[in-house]
């Protein structure tokens, strides 16, 4: 079985379908992780829902979806505790689910309770995965939400001794910040090149093959190419 993970999807769902039928990715045979951002500032973030989701519900052992912050802030806005979503790609997200089922908030409400079950963090014989970062003082799996807004300099400020102890030796995937290469520096593989967020020329989206230490490159005209994740 091959182990996939891919993070910061952010509503480019076309890009992420290139991906996975460029490694002849299969539900059955495969495993994916998606790292959570699956919306905003793309045009198709209903669509990168719906996929996800019944991918979840079809192939629980084999498709995990994370939450990300992006998804934490549609559940702050649907219970009125922050407007930040509107102010991050929310009315993209709204203009989406327009496009898709002809309504706009109406249509993901519906989308609400599944995202508030996604888990923070997902473990494998392989690695740990999570969409920006783990503390080493809590078990992954009793994790703070606090975790989802972790930066790039909150996590180099991190111990990699005590990151590995926790994570029982595993690199940590995350995405979360974007970088120009998916980068391994000793704790984290950092694996969010920026799709949709850095200038047009940078913005990529990444398919990180785990046990091979390699990953493919879908940029924003949908040229694909392979790289070795850079140590």
């Amino acid at each position: 079985m091959r182990t996939f993970f891919i993070s910061d999807i952010h509503g480019h769902y076309h890009a992420l379908i290139q991906l996975l039928e460029h490694v002849n990715w299969s539900p059955l045979n495969d495993r994916l992780i998606i790292g959570g951002d699956l919306i905003n500032r793309g045009p198709d973030s209903a669509k990168v829902l719906e996929f996800a989701r019944h991918l979840s519900v079809q192939h629980p052992q084999n498709v995990h979806v994370l939450c990300g912050n992006h998804e934490e802030m549609m559940i702050w806005y649907f219970y009125n505790k922050s407007p930040m979503w509107l102010q991050h790609g929310g009315l993209e997200t709204l203009l989406s689910f327009k496009k898709q089922y002809g309504e706009g908030w109406a249509a993901a409400e519906e989308f609400i309770h599944w995202l508030e079950t996604l888990p923070l963090t997902y473990e494998d014989e392989h690695a740990v995965y999570t969409h920006a970062g783990i503390h080493a003082d809590s078990l992954l799996f009793e994790q703070p939400r606090d975790i989802l807004w972790l930066t790039i300099r909150d996590v180099k400020l991190q111990s990699r001794t005590e990151l590995s102890k926790r994570s029982g030796g595993k690199p940590i995937f995350r995405g979360h910040s974007p970088v120009r290469e998916v980068t391994a520096d000793g704790a984290y593989i950092h694996c969010d090149l920026g799709m949709g967020v850095l200038p047009p020329e940078h913005s990529a989206l990444a398919l990180v093959d785990v046990k091979e230490h390699v990953y493919w490159r879908c940029q924003l005209n949908g040229t694909i190419t392979k790289h070795a994740i850079k140590s």
